[in-house]
């Protein structure tokens, strides 16, 4: 069965998108990781919203920063999406 969240955005495709954002940090692949944060901004709250475009222009100039933002975020992500 497919959940839609508040944002109309399945919570199987933001599963999908974190278990992409994992594998890029896990692969040093930003430029992935980048992609993800984009892609999950585009639905997502505002507050989380801002938090991933500031992730995604993290992947460009400090990549060990991004991936510990990320660690934070997906699961504050999850959240939003189950809630």
């Amino acid at each position: 069965m497919m959940m839609r969240s508040r944002s109309g955005v399945t919570i199987c495709s933001i599963g999908e998108l974190r278990f992409g954002g994992d594998w890029a940090q896990a692969h040093g692949d930003f430029e992935a990781l980048r992609y993800v944060a984009q892609q999950l901004a585009k639905d997502a709250p505002e507050s989380l919203h801002c938090k991933l475009v500031g992730l995604a222009d993290m992947c460009l100039d400090d990549p060990d920063g991004a991936g510990e933002v990320w660690g934070r975020l997906k699961d504050e992500l999850y959240r939003s999406a189950a809630g």
